[in-house]
C-alpha cells in the first residue's frame, strides 16, 4: 500500500507508521510479539507442513497490529478480509472473491 501513495497522503502515512516502529514500541512488543509467534507455530509444527506466507508471516503481523491498536486477536480475522478486500479494489481479486470474502 505504501509504495502506491502519492504525495501528500504519503507524507501522512510515513509519519503515522514511524510511531508505530520507535524502538522502545517494538521492544515493549516483544513478549507479545514472542507469544503469538508460539502460538502460531506451534499448530503448524503439529502439522509438519505450512505456508511460509500465508500460515506464518500474513497472520503474525495482522496480530502484531490488532495488539498495537488495540483490536482483539479474535477479531484478527476480520483484518485479513480487510487486506484481501483493498487487494480486490487495486484488482487483485476478482469482484466475485471479494463479495464471497466480506460474507465470511
Amino acid at each position: 500500500m505504501l509504495q502506491r501513495t502519492q504525495p501528500p497522503s504519503l507524507a501522512e502515512l510515513r509519519t503515522l507508521l514511524r510511531a508505530f516502529c520507535q524502538k522502545h514500541r517494538i521492544r515493549r512488543l516483544e513478549p507479545v510479539i514472542r507469544r503469538l509467534t508460539i502460538d502460531l507455530l506451534e499448530p503448524l509444527a503439529q502439522r509438519g507442513h505450512a505456508d511460509g506466507v500465508m500460515d506464518f508471516a500474513v497472520p503474525l503481523a495482522v496480530s502484531i497490529m490488532c495488539e498495537q491498536v488495540g483490536i482483539d486477536h479474535a477479531d484478527a480475522h476480520r483484518i485479513g478480509r480487510w487486506v484481501e478486500a483493498f487487494g480486490a479494489v487495486r484488482g487483485e481479486l476478482t469482484h466475485e472473491r471479494l463479495i464471497e470474502e466480506t460474507r465470511r
